[in-house]
């Protein structure tokens, strides 16, 4: 964008120099970048500080000169320095006033300087009422009513579906790095003080406090992007649940169990550390893992969820449904589930002024990406 004309132009190239001296164009396409000086811990150079800075090199100046009708002296600067034959340096005796930058120089400061320094990552909301009855179930040997699981194509399908109809295009997403990742180092003893292991404790994927805990570096590939790459989206598969479990490894079982309103807050906690780079708004969405209802104790019957496809059905219809109409009844219940949370999230988004209200075009603005 140029910040005089505020004309906007792409540019596509295998390797860019970022040549700002403030790494505005690092920081906007999601570079890991570093400002100041670093602690001598960081890389172990002796001649580093012991405590990192903020401390910079000063700005270079540029000058430019014309031909005048006659002799014109230095301009004077109220920040330089009088050089004399000994090399010694003394402030400059008649300080000269200073020139205001102009508003676009203004604005294009105030955007970098709040790249710099904004929390990068903020994950939206997701819908209350998923996360409270939705996106949990199992399957194996102890499942009685397993749920209905959807395709990523299918989910993915809905989810450009839905942005489109709210006038926003979507594409391939990219790689996200910047934030980290803490997991149970399980070839690490139990604390002796550490509550006794629970026996089904490998099945929750939520590790094991009794043993250390190691924070690492992580990625992750999302699904979808807004066209200007601002906007984020991940629909958590079934296979994406596993990749955020902390589960001891070579421990296998015949359930399957799912959580993905845990997973989900999991995920959002890790990615909200990333806190450099270009910011960027993510939004989650999860299988629903619509089933055939809750069990009622007293009854004992199961008790489909209200508005779903099989209330519709008497009980002794629910009792004689064909399994082929049942999983379409609940492959259908899945995806209206599904809906429900993209809706709020493009409601959300639409209030945090993150995408264009109902009644506006969107306006896709280029935006460099981070490299893979």
């Amino acid at each position: 964008r140029n910040t005089h004309t505020g004309k906007v132009m792409r540019h596509r190239a295998a390797l860019f120099c970022d040549a700002t001296g403030d790494a505005t164009i690092a920081r906007l396409a999601g570079c890991e970048t570093m400002y100041g000086t670093e602690a001598r811990s960081r890389f172990n150079e002796s001649c580093a500080p012991e405590k990192a800075s903020r401390q910079v090199m000063g700005h270079s100046t540029q000058w430019t000169s014309r031909i005048a009708d006659a002799p014109v002296a230095f301009p004077d600067v109220d920040w330089g320095f009088v050089l004399d034959e000994s090399g010694s340096g003394a402030p400059a005796e008649t300080p000269a006033a200073a020139v205001p930058p102009s508003p676009a120089e203004t604005e294009a400061a105030a955007r970098a300087e709040a790249a710099r320094d904004a929390v990068a990552t903020v994950v939206a909301p997701i819908l209350q009422k998923a996360m409270d009855e939705e996106g949990r179930g199992g399957f194996g040997c102890i499942a009685v009513d397993p749920p209905t699981i959807l395709s990523e194509s299918e989910a993915l399908n809905l989810i450009e579906q839905e942005f489109a109809k709210a006038g926003v295009k979507l594409r391939d997403a990219y790689e996200l790095t910047g934030f980290t990742r803490t997991r149970t180092d399980w070839n690490a003893p139990r604390r002796a003080d550490a509550p006794k292991e629970d026996n089904w404790a490998f099945l929750s994927g939520d590790g094991d406090p009794g043993r250390p805990q190691k924070t690492q570096p992580a990625s992750w590939v999302f699904d979808l992007a807004t066209e200007d790459g601002s906007i984020l989206l991940e629909y958590l598969s079934t296979g994406d649940h596993g990749k955020l479990e902390d589960s001891q490894p070579g421990v296998w079982c015949s359930v399957s169990s799912y959580d993905f309103p845990r997973r989900a807050e999991r995920f959002r906690s890790e990615l909200e550390t990333r806190t450099n780079g270009v910011p960027v708004t993510v939004g989650l969405f999860f299988d629903p893992m619509a089933a055939g209802g809750r069990w009622d104790s007293k009854t004992q019957r199961r008790i489909p969820a209200p508005g779903s496809a099989l209330a519709a059905l008497s009980e002794e219809e629910r009792e004689n449904l064909d399994w082929r109409k049942r999983e379409e009844l609940l492959r259908a219940d899945a995806l209206e589930l599904l809906r429900e949370q993209v809706r709020f999230f493009i409601d959300w988004a639409r209030k945090e002024g993150k995408l264009p209200a109902a009644d506006e075009p969107s306006r896709p603005e280029p935006q460099p990406q981070p490299a893979q």
